[in-house]
This record gives C-alpha cells, structure tokens and sequence, in this order.
C-alpha cells in the first residue's frame, strides 16, 4: 500500500488545487506584509525615528498591542527575498494583526480590514498543516467559493496598491526640480568656462533632491508590489524604468529631468484612473512614447555591453 495511503494523506486533484491556491495565498501574503514593512521604515527613516526589529518587539509590547512578540520572527515572516520566507505557524493570527497595525500606524495609512489579514494568513497556512474536514485529505474538489474569495481578496489589495501608488505619483509631480539643472545642460554643450563647478552648497542642494526623488521611486516600487492585475502592475513597472533612467532623454534630446517625469507621471495617473473605473488602460501619447524609447535604448545598449 502506498505510504500516503497508510498515512491517510493520499493526494487527490484537490488536494493538489488547494496546495497551489496555499502558495499562491503565501506568496501574496509576502508581498503585502513586505511592502507594508517598507513604507513603515521609510516614514520612520524620513522622521528620523528608529525601526529594527527590537523596535518593532518593543512597541507591540506596549499599548495599544500589548503582546509579547519575538523580533526574528520578522527576519522569518518579511525576509526580502520571498523564496526564504516562511508562513506564519497557526496560532499566530494576533501577532500578525498586530504588527500590521503598528506597520500602518508607523506609515501613517489605513491598513485593509482585520478580517482580510486573518482571512489570508489562514489560506497561506493551509498548504503548512492539513486541516481536518477541509476535503485535503479526501481528494475533494475545492470550494468555487475559496477561489470567488481569493479573487475578491486580490482585487481589494490591487485597489489599495494602485491608491498608495497614485499618492506617491501626486508627490512625485509635485516635487521641484533639479535645482542642479541648469549646470547639466552646461556640462551637456560643454557650455562656459566653470561649466563643471558646483558650490558646495549647490552640491549639497543636489543630493538632497536626489535622496527624496530616490525615496519616492522606490515607494511607487513597493506600491506596485500589492497589485496583482498584470497590465496595471507592467504600466507601473515601465513608468517606474522611465523615471529610474530619465538621464536617457536629457543625453539624447537635452529633455530635462521634469518633462520626462511629467510625461511619465502623468501617463501613471491616467492608468490608475482607468483601472479605478474599469476603463482600457489608455495609449500613452507620443512624447511618452518617444522618451521610452530613449530609455529602452539605452538599457539595451548598457545590456549588450555587459561582459
């Protein structure tokens, strides 16, 4: 008799179905609580306040939390790397809410309901610890209501990724511009006798606007993390691409730093918009077009010349 089947765990089509739905669940899980964690450490980071995971352990301990939580859980729970990270163990729903609360609290945004949070780590542990009378064992056929669920749960988080996304695009059109720019353009043509000298003020004035430009790029990164519509997430993703090679253009056609982030930022937002009202994704326009191709171009040169 086969092992599984003196063990009462025989495989059935169900039970495989249940067991990719469980990944797919833990996977999603992963994203969720990581790019949770990213923009609570950044809002900390901006206000000059700590976030490790002592700090992390330290404040659940206290009101309104108040549970005893072990910091390396993080390090096992949100690792960066998601084929590391491991699911929650059953009996931990609390101190997942919990550090979901204190995440949000730390960003400053609303999370998703506590139902949604307890509702999906019960699915990502499906696939860790059988449970008893869920069809697992018997080979059944899996409830049409657990995928109407799932969907419903990845549309909710896609919704909640495109709003972060749209805020941190609103930051991202409103942030000045280069105050470095006009020496670019002069290091561009070659232009003037100190063409190539900045003040250390000027200097100082340029990384600043660098870091925030950086931060905000990587929010909208971490956004996209929660959507899970394939043709939003790529629309991001180039966006994304663009705003990280905007030196692509300005070399190739002296387009400034706040045209091609204008361009793109503003392509986003019509995305998102459309997505919201469940409209076709639009065409970017042709100066759009034209400043990717800058971009695609020059990955595809900087690609080729890699060892």
């Amino acid at each position: 008799m086969p092992a599984g089947a003196r063990s009462g765990h025989l495989r059935g089509p169900g039970n495989h179905e249940e067991a990719v739905i469980a990944r797919r669940d833990a996977r999603l899980l992963h994203s969720a609580l990581l790019a949770l964690k990213h923009q609570a450490e950044d809002a900390r980071r901006t206000a000059g306040l700590p976030c490790s995971q002592r700090d992390v352990a330290k404040s659940l301990s206290k009101e309104p939390y108040s549970i005893r939580f072990r910091a390396q859980a993080i390090s096992a729970w949100v690792p960066d790397d998601q084929a590391k990270a491991q699911v929650p163990l059953p009996g931990s729903a609390d101190a997942v809410w919990a550090l979901v609360r204190l995440w949000s609290d730390w960003a400053a945004v609303q999370p998703l309901g506590e139902r949604y949070w307890r509702d999906l780590l019960e699915r990502a542990q499906a696939g860790r610890i059988p449970r008893p009378g869920s069809g697992r064992d018997s080979g059944a056929e899996p409830d049409d209501s657990d995928t109407g669920d799932l969907a419903n749960e990845r549309r909710a988080l896609t919704a909640a990724g495109a709003d972060q996304a749209r805020d941190v695009l609103l930051e991202l059109k409103s942030l000045r511009l280069n105050p470095n720019q006009r020496h670019d353009l002069q290091v561009l043509f070659r232009e003037g006798p100190e063409q190539a000298q900045l003040s250390m003020r000027e200097e100082e004035a340029g990384e600043i606007w660098r870091g925030e430009r950086e931060a905000l790029v990587r929010r909208l990164e971490r956004a996209a993390l929660y959507i899970a519509d394939t043709g939003l997430k790529e629309r991001l993703d180039e966006v994304r691409r663009v705003l990280e090679c905007w030196r692509a253009p300005f070399r190739e056609a002296a387009q400034q730093e706040g045209r091609t982030r204008f361009l793109a930022v503003d392509h986003a937002l019509d995305s998102i918009r459309a997505f919201r009202l469940g409209e076709p994704l639009p065409q970017p326009s042709a100066a759009y077009v034209q400043t990717l191709d800058f971009v695609d171009d020059f990955i595809a040169e900087w690609e080729d010349s890699r060892p």
